[in-house]
């Protein structure tokens, strides 16, 4: 998923965090590569962090909202190699959950709706695949019925 974050630098009161990003989830990749997976979670929490904090204020919304999906994605992709059900779940959910959110957020620009709203996509997608491995999964099942551009809540024209 890397190479699907554009190019440009995305700043955040200055300071350059997608380069940051970059470096973390690439030292991510090449721990999981190796399976060295609790290694490589330490490379993903980081580049989570760096997302979280520039989200809702970053530059280039879709760049750091695709930033933020892709480090829940990968921690999901981790610990479902260690065959840990419940913290794959949570990413999947939080991610989710945090775009749904944003996309109704009228504080935010709405270039950051759209973008959630956009990835949103993305973060379904992974949810459904989740539950076709484990259909009775309650929790899964809540996010997944917000679908997949989430629940969105829209101001009555009058």
């Amino acid at each position: 998923m890397l190479s699907e974050i554009s190019t440009q630098v995305s700043t955040v009161n200055g300071q350059d965090y997608l380069v940051r990003w970059r470096q973390a989830t690439t030292d991510g990749n090449d721990a999981f590569d190796s399976g060295s997976y609790r290694q490589a979670i330490g490379h993903y929490d980081f580049a989570l962090a760096l997302a979280s904090e520039c989200f809702g204020v970053a530059d280039d919304a879709d760049t750091a909202i695709a930033a933020y999906v892709i480090a829940h994605h990968n921690l999901a992709d981790t610990y479902e190699q260690l065959g840990r059900k419940a913290l794959q779940r949570l990413h999947l959910c939080l991610a989710h959950e945090r775009l749904c959110a944003a996309m109704n957020d009228r504080s935010l620009p709405q270039s950051w709706q759209d973008a959630a709203m956009n990835h949103s996509r993305r973060t379904y997608t992974e949810l459904t695949r989740f539950l076709s491995l484990h259909p009775d999964d309650k929790q899964v099942q809540r996010t997944v019925s917000q679908g997949a551009a989430g629940i969105t809540f829209e101001t009555p024209i009058h």
